[in-house]
């Protein structure tokens, strides 16, 4: 950057219509103007690894008649899971790779030192939009959903008892450094958060020192405090922690009361999986839509906020070609 110069333009008031920053005040959320922020979330995991027609088709569905999502949960890794074992639909990642063996179904080998710069502006301008359209992009930097395909769940090598976070950190200090200035951004440091086995190094209902580091990686690297959240499987976070800015769950119902009550501190719950609502044969995605509507009275009445899903499959098509929106966006079909 030596003797490069540029310019800066500083207002004092977003964009018409631009989503203000939101913040965690007591047990709900504020936008930084000091309104309440009413947190109405949905989840399209993989959606920004799709094709162009059904990232539109998503856009289109988030701001089309009697849209209510203001909030859209979404993993910045691509997923291997049900309904979902494809490659990105254009080929791009993260970082930049290669599948040497590709012709014999060898696995992608991906330089964990340089990142795609082509994948994370492409990621920007899907932010941008979403911010433009009022809605909270949370984005999820870790999961398990990978099962060997890529390897970006365990970045620091298989064996939790000498896994290396220095390749994690790295990756949280450039996405941090890349979409931490949205005003949209939230931060989920994992979905299911337990179950990433490479990361469960001292695993204890409440942490572990993995994932303690990383949280603190996170922390310090937010220079905007943005929102952040770790998601459960089996074990609750210590959700107590000062980098933890509200508690999100996956079920846990008989526990909401106590974690309302204070067990984590005062700050807000987002009940973000109460299960989906869908007709697949997996329990967790097998809601009628008057259940769901129960999950979000029962959510108002417990003093949480409650997120949405969809799991809707299509008569006559393959498994692998379903377009679920829970995984993939596109258009709800139950909605």
């Amino acid at each position: 950057l030596d003797g490069r110069t540029g310019e800066i333009m500083v207002s004092e008031d977003l964009e018409p219509g631009v989503l203000p920053p939101v913040h965690a005040d007591g047990r709900v959320f504020r936008h930084a103007d000091g309104r309440e922020h009413f947190s109405v979330g949905t989840t399209a995991y993989a959606w920004i690894h799709q094709s162009d027609e059904l990232l539109e088709q998503t856009f289109t569905t988030l701001k089309g008649p009697g849209a209510a999502f203001n909030k859209l949960r979404m993993t910045i890794f691509p997923k291997y899971y049900w309904y979902n074992r494809d490659d990105p639909a254009d080929g791009r990642f993260p970082y930049r790779g290669s599948r040497p063996g590709s012709r014999d179904g060898g696995a992608w080998v991906f330089d964990t030192r340089w990142f795609d710069v082509v994948w994370w502006a492409k990621l920007e301008r899907l932010v941008a939009r979403l911010r433009q359209q009022g809605v909270v992009a949370d984005l999820i930097l870790f999961h398990p959903y990978d099962h060997g395909r890529w390897g970006f769940d365990c970045l620091g090598g298989m064996n939790p008892h000498s896994y290396n976070t220095s390749n994690d950190r790295l990756y949280l200090e450039y996405a941090v450094a890349r979409l931490g200035a949205f005003s949209n951004v939230w931060w989920s440091l994992a979905n299911e958060w337990d179950y990433v086995r490479c990361k469960s190094q001292g695993l204890s209902n409440g942490g572990s020192p993995v994932w303690d580091e990383l949280g603190e990686t996170l922390a310090s690297e937010d220079a905007h405090r943005r929102p952040k959240s770790i998601h459960n499987g089996a074990h609750l976070y210590n959700h107590s922690r000062a980098w933890v800015s509200h508690v999100s769950l996956q079920g846990k119902l008989s526990e909401i009361p106590s974690i309302v009550g204070g067990r984590f501190g005062v700050k807000p719950v987002v009940w973000d999986e109460t299960k989906y609502e869908g007709n697949i044969p997996l329990g967790w995605g097998r809601l009628r839509s008057d259940e769901m509507v129960d999950r979000f009275w029962l959510g108002l009445t417990l003093g949480v906020y409650v997120g949405h899903g969809e799991t809707y499959l299509q008569a006559g098509v393959a498994q692998e070609e379903q377009t679920m929106w829970w995984s993939k966006g596109g258009s709800l079909r139950g909605f």
